[in-house]
């Protein structure tokens, strides 16, 4: 179904608004810092463990940073060019507003890179990033609609659609980068490695390659011994677990006190499930809306010009499925109690 104008326009000043309100937490993160002059950090300590000064020499989020500015300044100036090209040689499209809210967009995106940037706080870096994928993200979806609809108005080689689709390449850089800032370095705890889940990046936690060096040393000497396998964050330490269930002193039946403490985890694993099955439905729906336009194409009907983007649903469609079916057996996002030798 095709999308129109007025809608277009509406949608692009909401992200528009949402994008603006994702820069808070950066500029206030910023503020923070300023007021508070806090240096460059030399040393990482937290819950999990300490850093050693061999792994802050290996730490770095420079490269991602540097992308973040890159292909956000990048985006802006395209996005400019897309505006003024719009409003100089005007193809019909009603979009000259919607690409001025696109613009502003994309400097609301630059300023996100900036304030991540000038952060010296990895872990904040690392969470600022976060803002900066949800907005890159809702930025994709107007940037896509603008760029289709667009493409109604305009020949394949037309200057305005090019620069369209470029920009479009340079957002998905943006948003990539976003979520390529590593946490924090690798930490210690009583002398051995803790796991990389929370020293990663998130591209990295959520598509569980964070765990590929522990599967590579097993893959080499076909076992693991207990001294391979790194201790677990304080979430699921033993010892954490033990220490906060006694300070939390709770009264009643044993099965009260497992819902006070766990009750909420509980709820949100369920949604997860719950919110699974339901998107488990997306893939049949998109391919059956496939073989209804591959049915109209043979009729003589011509494919619709969505096809495309159907197929790209189905993708997304299956990727999510895929990552709520993974994500409770993540133990440590649950904090469910692992009981182990390396305890």
């Amino acid at each position: 179904m095709a999308v129109t104008e007025p809608v277009l326009l509406r949608l692009s000043a909401a992200v528009l608004g949402l994008a603006g309100l994702s820069t808070l937490p950066g500029l206030i993160a910023q503020v923070e810092q300023i007021r508070h002059r806090t240096p460059p950090d030399n040393f990482y300590e937290d819950a999990d463990g300490k850093s050693t000064p061999e792994t802050m020499a290996a730490f770095s989020n420079r490269k991602p940073k540097i992308l973040l500015i890159v292909s956000s300044l990048a985006g802006f100036g395209l996005s400019v060019a897309v505006a003024v090209c719009s409003l100089l040689h005007p193809r019909g499209d009603g979009l000259s507003l919607a690409n001025w809210f696109t613009t502003a967009t994309w400097a609301a995106l630059a300023l996100q890179a900036i304030f991540i940037s000038a952060q010296h706080s990895p872990v904040k870096s690392h969470d600022l990033g976060l803002w900066a994928f949800f907005s890159s993200l809702i930025t994709a979806v107007t940037t896509t609609l603008q760029a289709s609809h667009f493409s109604n108005f305009a020949s394949v080689n037309d200057t305005q659609l090019i620069l369209r689709v470029v920009d479009a390449v340079v957002l998905i850089l943006f948003l990539l980068s976003s979520i390529s800032l590593p946490r924090r370095p690798e930490v210690f705890y009583k002398g051995e490695k803790v796991d990389n889940e929370w020293s990663t990046t998130v591209l990295s936690r959520y598509t569980w390659s964070w765990a590929s060096d522990l599967l590579e040393t097993a893959r080499r000497k076909g076992d693991l011994d207990p001294k391979d396998i790194p201790r677990p964050d304080h979430t699921i330490r033993v010892e954490s677990l033990v220490e906060s269930w006694n300070k939390a002193n709770y009264e009643g039946s044993l099965l009260q006190s497992l819902l006070r403490a766990y009750g909420g985890r509980l709820v949100l694993q369920w949604v997860v499930i719950v919110l699974r099955c339901v998107i488990g439905v997306g893939p049949f729906w998109t391919m059956l809306r496939l073989v209804q336009a591959l049915e109209d194409r043979d009729a003589g009907l011509g494919a619709p010009r969505e096809l495309w983007g159907l197929v790209i649903l189905m993708g997304f469609f299956t990727l999510f499925e895929q990552v709520c079916a993974h994500m409770p057996l993540s133990s440590s996002l649950f904090g469910f109690v692992v009981v182990g030798d390396k305890g």
